[in-house]
């Protein structure tokens, strides 16, 4: 609606001018409008106030409701560079084509038809058309085509003008609209058959298949570590929640860590999870007050209790809760540094995860058979990229750890189930000699 109001400005001060009257006008406006979004923003405090399980920012007060609305976890990817609103913008003019197809030129003819026709009208739905690319190509995220759609419905205004045009042109006075209709209808088909492929989802179930498997993968009551959020996390919440697919496991968002209202949601999905961390969890709010605030923050507190806080969710919790890190936690915040097991821990590959397990990694641990089955679309993308990497990847990690106990047999269970279902992922030259003997 945000992104509507310059091209609403525009028609209503062409029809009443900037005047003091106009001005009158939209004060009475506002004067029903404000007492309606107040009512209407209201269910958010006093559902918070029941802490829900999925509590989202838990807007319990003025503060957090002003935070919630305005989006402000997501501003610092608003506006970031020049060089992301030139990456977003040369996206969108290069997946302008596969949206419209040869529609495009019906969209042409309807722009033309409006500028000499309807002037208002075509500046209306231009003004919309800049201000969502110009707002969409300023955010910095990699599922932007849904912000995108405001530009595409006022192309599709421009192009139900370019039909009716196309019917004013083609019109016979024998054959009266059979010209034009045979012709948008055959546009409407052509669009459709070129579109239909590209965007039906259809008969992708990767991402039931693959949070299903991660889930099942895993002991009774067990935590994973992640921030696969788009692939993993998000998924859990429905087949969780929802379906009461496996609800024992407890899945710790890293990355919403960071914020101040994600420890009320754990508090409250996962009892007693942070009981024993209270101490430093309330150390850690208290310094990242400041930051939520846009105020003066010690950065380095912030990190260093953060980094704390990932370890003690370790030692805390491992006496009762069998412990999962996430492959990208270990591939990136382990990797840099970011993150260290406390010590005494080591990791192992397992499933789908790493498991943390005491002592130094001399004594083996047994994993699961993959006996999951994950059905792999057509298409491809980078999210199904990146799942088939991360099960592949496991794979070959559980496969070599089979190997330095000298349990060969194992090792090829897991090789087998990666040359099955993942031809596709690379095995490490040694191992695969050793397999194949």
């Amino acid at each position: 609606t945000m992104l509507i109001l310059p091209a609403t400005a525009y028609l209503f001060f062409l029809k009443y001018r900037f005047k003091v009257e106009s001005f009158k006008k939209i004060g009475k406006m506002l004067l029903v409008f404000f007492p309606v979004l107040a009512a209407t923003y209201s269910y958010l405090p006093l559902r918070a106030a029941q802490n829900p399980m999925l509590n989202w920012g838990n807007p319990v007060d003025v503060e957090r409701i002003l935070r919630h609305v305005s989006g402000k976890q997501y501003q610092v990817w608003i506006f970031s560079s020049f060089d992301s609103a030139k990456k977003q913008l040369n996206y969108f003019i290069s997946n302008l084509p596969q949206e419209f197809n040869i529609t495009l030129i019906i969209i042409l003819i309807g722009v033309m038809a409006l500028f000499f026709t309807s002037k208002r009208l075509f500046v209306f739905f231009l003004v919309i058309f800049f201000t969502t690319v110009f707002y969409s190509i300023n955010y910095d995220i990699s599922d932007i085509d849904a912000y995108f759609l405001l530009a595409y419905i006022s192309l599709a205004f421009f192009s139900s003008f370019g039909i009716l045009k196309v019917f004013q042109l083609l019109k016979d006075v024998k054959l009266k609209y059979m010209l034009p209709v045979s012709l948008v209808v055959i546009f409407v088909f052509f669009q459709a058959f070129l579109t239909f492929g590209k965007v039906s989802q259809s008969e992708n179930y990767i991402f039931e298949d693959y949070t299903k498997a991660a889930l099942n993968s895993v002991e009774k009551d067990a935590v994973v570590f992640t921030y696969q959020w788009d692939y993993l996390i998000s998924p859990s919440y429905y087949f969780q929640f929802v379906e009461d697919y496996r609800r024992d496991v407890k899945i710790i968002d890293k990355e919403l860590l960071r914020r101040s209202w994600y420890y009320n949601q754990l508090k409250t999905t996962y009892p007693g999870i942070t009981d024993e961390m209270k101490p430093l969890i309330d150390q850690f709010l208290e310094a990242l007050k400041p930051f939520e605030r846009s105020e003066q923050y010690n950065s380095q507190l912030l990190e260093t209790l953060f980094r704390r806080i990932m370890s003690e969710f370790i030692t805390t919790n491992i006496d009762k809760h069998d412990y999962y890190i996430a492959v990208e936690v270990v591939s990136n915040e382990m990797q840099r540094g970011e993150f260290t097991l406390p010590p005494g821990y080591t990791l192992v590959p397992d499933v789908f995860f790493y498991r943390v397990v005491k002592g130094n990694g001399e004594e083996y641990v047994p994993a699961k058979d993959p006996d999951y089955e994950i059905r792999i679309p057509k298409k491809k993308n980078h999210y199904i990229d990146f799942i088939k990497h991360v099960c592949g990847w496991m794979l070959v990690k559980r496969a070599l750890y089979e190997m330095e106990f000298d349990k060969v047999n194992r090792a090829k269970v897991y090789i087998k189930k990666l040359k099955e279902n993942f031809p596709d992922h690379q095995i490490p030259k040694g191992l695969a000699e050793v397999i194949e003997k």
